[in-house]
């Protein structure tokens, strides 16, 4: 793949003003453009909130209506009834039954819970069959308000759909977290062009103390949040499955669907415990000279591990470029990662050079520095590898930042 990144520093005012070399119409159109991502992202999440809350309250009434009280019922009518729109058609039961409650008659018009008609007559047909009118059957009556009775006190299966706003929520809002990152971490207006990671100087004859690029903490909490969430409404659908099996009306579709997102489920929660294990792993600290290299130069780094060192076997540390390109095949968005360069700095079985240990790391003159754009990056890492005996490994990166090796009003040609 190649590609030409062409920059050039210009002049600016106090506080980011454009510069004589900067028209106000690119500084505005920059503006647009930042505020873009942000606008994009927080419609997917209020269409996502917009569309949950008709889900919610029906799983509001499904949980609420296990209080309820059975009652014997008759069925007065039903049938599948039909509404056809200009291109499709959809169904819905339509059934009415008298109960009586506490010494007065009432006359309900709910089967269940459905947020309204869905495509798929037979198994509405089969419903409607095994209530003909005359059956006597149980209801469920709501004892604070009599007149609300329900035959089906199930999740229905239009309920499962929630899964689709549920994900227009998370990437809504995980866009949103996503941006406010990259907005902090963004380097300020005329210090760095915007195609440049930011990183930190540090104190001189202090060195940085570098962040790993993920926290295993986090990683943890993101999946025991998520396993959580997922198992439990699976548990409630499950039940919902279960009670219309022993009714009769089971459906093969909903248990394959709970089956499918059982398997989710557990996936998730193994992958929370895994990562619960490696947060007693040993803890490795990464200080360098310089957090910004350029290409040609070099840094020295020195490490350190914190924790349960004696489980560690050996420790690999090494310098990784990798490149990361977002392009569509037909209809698809596809991201491909492509590890280019990798550079050993230390490997030890050594128990003290485990503990602590110093090195350098020098960036080769004839590979690409860092860069980031909407479709294409390049990112640096130092990775820290450890095997730990009978245990989950350790495997941290901490990103640098590689810089140009020539400034000014030049173009920089990298073929990777």
């Amino acid at each position: 793949m190649v590609f030409r990144v062409s920059f050039s520093r210009r002049k600016q005012g106090m506080g980011g003003e454009p510069g004589p070399n900067e028209a106000i119409s690119q500084s505005a159109l920059a503006a647009r453009r930042s505020r873009a991502p942000l606008i994009f992202f927080g419609i997917f999440l209020l269409l996502g909130c917009g569309f949950v809350v008709p889900f919610v309250i029906v799983f509001g009434k499904v949980v609420g209506a296990r209080s309820w009280v059975p009652t014997p019922c008759v069925i007065v009518s039903s049938r599948v009834k039909a509404h056809r729109g200009s291109k499709t058609t959809t169904y819905s039961i339509q059934m009415v039954f008298r109960y009586e409650f506490q010494g007065k008659r009432y006359e309900s018009h709910t089967y269940d819970f459905s947020l309204g008609s869905s495509s798929g007559y037979r198994s509405k047909a089969r419903v409607v069959a095994q209530y003909p009118p005359g059956k006597r059957t149980t209801c469920y009556v709501n004892p604070r308000k009599p007149s609300q009775a329900v035959i089906d006190r199930g999740v229905p299966v239009m309920a499962w759909l929630v899964f689709v706003p549920v994900a227009f929520i998370a990437v809504g809002l995980g866009g949103l977290v996503g941006v406010a990152r990259a907005r902090r971490r963004a380097p300020a207006p005329g210090v760095a062009p915007s195609w440049l990671p930011a990183f930190e100087e540090g104190a001189p004859g202090m060195g940085v103390r570098l962040k790993p690029r993920t926290s295993p903490r986090a990683v943890f909490v993101g999946l025991t949040v998520a396993a959580l969430g997922s198992n439990a409404m699976v548990v409630v659908f499950a039940r919902s499955v279960v009670q219309s099996w022993r009714a009769g009306r089971g459906s093969l579709f909903e248990a394959f669907f709970v089956g499918i997102f059982a398997l989710v489920g557990l996936g998730l929660l193994a992958g929370a415990t895994y990562h619960f294990l490696k947060l007693f792993n040993p803890r490795p600290i990464i200080t360098v000279a310089r957090q910004g290299v350029p290409l040609g130069g070099s840094t020295q780094i020195e490490w350190a591990l914190v924790g349960r060192v004696a489980a560690v076997r050996r420790l690999s540390i090494y310098l990784e470029g990798r490149e990361q390109a977002t392009y569509r095949r037909g209809t698809r968005t596809i991201t491909s990662r492509e590890t280019f360069l990798t550079v050993p700095i230390a490997e030890t079985t050594d128990r003290y050079e485990i503990l602590a240990g110093k090195g350098e790391v020098m960036i080769p003159p004839d590979t690409i520095h860092s860069f980031q754009a909407p479709n294409n990056k390049i990112t640096w890492s130092l990775v820290v590898e450890g095997e730990v005996e009978r245990w989950p490994d350790i495997k941290q990166e901490f990103p640098i930042v590689v810089l140009p090796a020539t400034t000014g009003n030049e173009q920089v040609v990298a073929q990777c």
